[in-house]
């Protein structure tokens, strides 16, 4: 992620929604920079430590940001950065929901389906013979670069309308019920 753009970025975020969370993630580490409800559930669902910083005690190179609050509240955001037409100042940035109280901020070029393409080059696989599963937003491009494209029953209704096939939810045996239907049978 461009280092000036994505700091930039965040100071006029941070700036406008102070009630905001903020997650940044570098490496293995995910960095709290400023905490919400949503911060402090997702920390713990994932058993992450809290430990608030600083922004100048962030290291570089950063690969994501998460803006974590109420997703009633994160629109508001949203709707800033399209009005703003935010990503033509920061075009090396693009956003996508990972769950209805994420907004996660990443790198132009960075999806799950630009990773399923180095990973079918790397492997010399042709992508119609891959199977992508997923169940939000930030999984639409992995199903529209695999071969089949798989939503879980309770995904969001945008990636349910993208795929090939719906199994059952994922809480379900989702994955054992996709190999035993797609790939046995």
């Amino acid at each position: 992620m461009p280092e000036v753009e994505a700091s930039d970025f965040l100071n006029e975020i941070m700036k406008l929604f102070p009630e905001s969370g903020v997650e940044i993630f570098h490496g293995d580490v995910i960095y709290l920079l400023k905490e919400s409800d949503e911060t402090v559930r997702h920390f713990k669902r994932e058993s992450i430590v809290e430990k608030p910083v600083t922004f100048d005690e962030i290291p570089y190179p950063w690969y994501k940001i998460i803006l974590a609050w109420n997703p009633g509240e994160l629109k508001s955001i949203e709707e800033y950065m399209i009005e703003n037409n935010i990503f033509s100042r920061y075009k090396n940035l693009r956003y996508t929901y990972s769950e209805p109280q994420f907004i996660e901020i990443l790198n132009k070029n960075c999806s799950k389906g630009n990773a399923l393409n180095e990973l079918v080059k790397m492997l010399g696989i042709d992508p119609e013979n891959v199977i992508a599963i997923g169940d939000n937003l930030n999984d639409i491009e992995l199903l529209n670069e695999a071969g089949i494209g798989v939503a879980v029953e309770n995904a969001h209704p945008e990636l349910i309308k993208n795929a090939d096939y719906v199994s059952c939810k994922n809480d379900n045996h989702a994955v054992s019920k996709i190999i035993n239907e797609l790939l046995i049978s």
